[in-house]
Order: C-alpha cells, then sequence, then structure tokens
C-alpha cells in the first residue's frame, strides 16, 4: 500500500508540515512525536520523491497557466518580482503551472510536502480557491497576490479602490458623465475593490450609475485584446451613449480602442478609454493609452520576502497584509469629451 505525506500526517495525528520536518531531519518536533512519526514512514517503507538540500530555501510560484496563452504582461511582471528576490537572495526557486481545470484535482498541499516546497507565492487566487485554507491549516508559508480571501489570508494588495475611484473622478473633471466600467471576474477581490471604486466616485458626483453601465467579462483569458474589441463594438451596434472607458486590464483597454475606431470614433475626442496595469504595449498604442500603474514587480518582491521571513520565523498567527499604492498614469487616450457617442 502506497502512501502520501497526508496519510502518514492524518495516522500519526500531526500536521503534514510536522511529517516533513521529520522527513528532512529538522528541528521542532517533540521525541515521541518523531517516534510516532517513524514507525509509520518504516511501516508503509514510505520514501521522499526528492532529498532536500536544507541549506537552499525552496520557495514555489502557483501560477495561472492556459495552453494558448503567449504572453501576459501581468503574470510575466510578477514572476520577474519573484525572480529578482529569488536571485538577490539565493533561493531555489520554481513554478507550479496551475489550470483552472486542475481544480479540485490536485492536492497543492501534498505537491509541495511532497516537492519538498518550503513555501509558496500563489498569483491565480480567487475567493473560491479551496487550497488557500488547506496552505492555513497546515501552516504552509504562502502569500497571496491581489487577492484577500476575505481578509483572512496572508497577501500583498494594491489599493485598488482607491485608485479607480481617483480615475474615475479624473475623467469626471474632464467633463465625462456617461462611463462605461469593463468590470472583470468578481470572484477576485481586487476587482470587487476597482468596482467599488468606481460606483464610490459615481455616487460622490450626484450620478446615477445604471446596471448597464458595468460590464462584466468571464476572466483573465488570452483574448483579452478581442474581448474589449467585441464588447465595445456591440454596445455601439446597440447604440449605447458614453463618453469614456474605463477598462480592467490594458489588453481590454486596446481592444475597446479597436472597436471605437473601426465605428469611426475619435479617440479621445469622442471616447476616452483607460486601462489598468500599465503594459509596456500601452505607452506605445496611437493613441498611447491612459491607465493606473501597479508596481507589480514590488508586490511580487514583497510577497516572497513575507514568505522567506515566515520560513525563518514561523506562520503567523494573524493574516498578514501588505498594501501598495497604484499611481494614475494620464496619456494621449483621455481628454474632454466634444460630443457623445
Amino acid at each position: 500500500m502506497s502512501v502520501s505525506v497526508r496519510k502518514l500526517a492524518e495516522m500519526s495525528g500531526v500536521s503534514v508540515a510536522t511529517v516533513s520536518r521529520v522527513l528532512n531531519k529538522q528541528p521542532g518536533v517533540k521525541p515521541e512525536t518523531e517516534k510516532l512519526v517513524r514507525k509509520f514512514i518504516e511501516e508503509f517503507n514510505y520514501t521522499p520523491k526528492m532529498v532536500k538540500n536544507r541549506d537552499v530555501v525552496r520557495i514555489s510560484a502557483v501560477v495561472p497557466w492556459e495552453t494558448d496563452n503567449d504572453s501576459d504582461w501581468y503574470i510575466g511582471q510578477l514572476i520577474q518580482g519573484l525572480g529578482n528576490y529569488a536571485f538577490a537572495n539565493n533561493l531555489n526557486f520554481g513554478i507550479f503551472p496551475f489550470n483552472a481545470t486542475l481544480s479540485g484535482k490536485v492536492d497543492l498541499v501534498q505537491h509541495l510536502t511532497e516537492n519538498n516546497i518550503d513555501g509558496v507565492v500563489i498569483l491565480n487566487a480567487t475567493s473560491r480557491s479551496y487550497y488557500i485554507e488547506d496552505l492555513q491549516k497546515h501552516k504552509i508559508p504562502y502569500m497571496l497576490v491581489n487577492e484577500t480571501f476575505g481578509g483572512q489570508a496572508n497577501c500583498v494588495v494594491a489599493r485598488a479602490r482607491e485608485a479607480t475611484r481617483k480615475m474615475t473622478e479624473y475623467l469626471l473633471g474632464q467633463g465625462h458623465r456617461e462611463i462605461l466600467f469593463i468590470q472583470g471576474s468578481t470572484d477576485i477581490s481586487d476587482v470587487r475593490e476597482r468596482t467599488a471604486g468606481f460606483m464610490e466616485a459615481m455616487q460622490n458626483a450626484g450620478i446615477k450609475t445604471p446596471e448597464q453601465w458595468i460590464i462584466p467579462h468571464s476572466g483573465y483569458r488570452s483574448d483579452l485584446y478581442d474581448t474589449g474589441c467585441s464588447m465595445i463594438s456591440e454596445k455601439i451596434r446597440q447604440g449605447k451613449h458614453f463618453t469614456a472607458i474605463i477598462a480592467n486590464c490594458d489588453a481590454i483597454a486596446l481592444g475597446s480602442i479597436k472597436a471605437c475606431k473601426e465605428a469611426g470614433l475619435d479617440v479621445p475626442g469622442e471616447v476616452s478609454i483607460v486601462g489598468y496595469d500599465e503594459s509596456l504595449y500601452g505607452r506605445y498604442n496611437v493613441p498611447s493609452l491612459s491607465t493606473i500603474r501597479q508596481p507589480l514587480k514590488q508586490m511580487s518582491e514583497m510577497a516572497m520576502s513575507e514568505v522567506h521571513r515566515m520560513i525563518k520565523d514561523g506562520f503567523p498567527e494573524a493574516p498578514v497584509r501588505r498594501e501598495v499604492t497604484a499611481e494614475l498614469i494620464i496619456r494621449d487616450s483621455t481628454a474632454s469629451p466634444r460630443k457623445q457617442v
């Protein structure tokens, strides 16, 4: 009969982390507990999948993975920040590609333990990510990026509500009143915060926000440019009146610019368009894209630093939350409206 680290933990009545410490001959385990765990290890002839060099800390990044996605600015910037910290601190850093189809099928805690991973940074978590509770329960050092998991998780977040409110206020100050907001997946706390910032600014200005002004989309996919283009093309065909668009990411914003141009609408003369994330390609678009800049590399370096600290000092008793400021970048895609669409 083959067993896993988790099964050994259940039989011994201890945590997965304790079994891992016994397997790796780490201190901090009571002699009687170690004796019990080793009894089951020997009984089932369990051998770890990897032999770990304890001189090197291993941190993995859980990364969203779509086989048909050739590039992703947001994820790429985060991974670069993780790699920068790992290189500077002599850490062993790897990537665990995680597709939505794996949800409920992969035991993340077991994967990390059997591969001797000390801690993990999660780049694709949502409010429905089942494995966060497992990481918490087994005290595996972890940090999320741009997801709070209801305030119960260790995380690094941008002040998305504040930034989106300020960008909406900027557009309102330019004279815009009919603003479309392309929302994103509300399973992500960061998206909910952005939506709240938009609604707050509109309400403070005394402007009712019809439900149809907030456009959902199904999440982060490889076709976000086409998603933005098709969404706005449809709104134009329906005769929807708007003078500005706030998109959930730069790719959707650029697709929205394409849709407006194809319909013969001037950007920014007739429609101002704003993105999010401050991608490289938005800078060189014509017109250059106004956007909200998250310090993505800084955020992922913070996340890696916190995981590294937890590995050295122990799992925190209360959730760790780090916040950074997102910055408004005003370029050529926004202006005062000349006339309504």
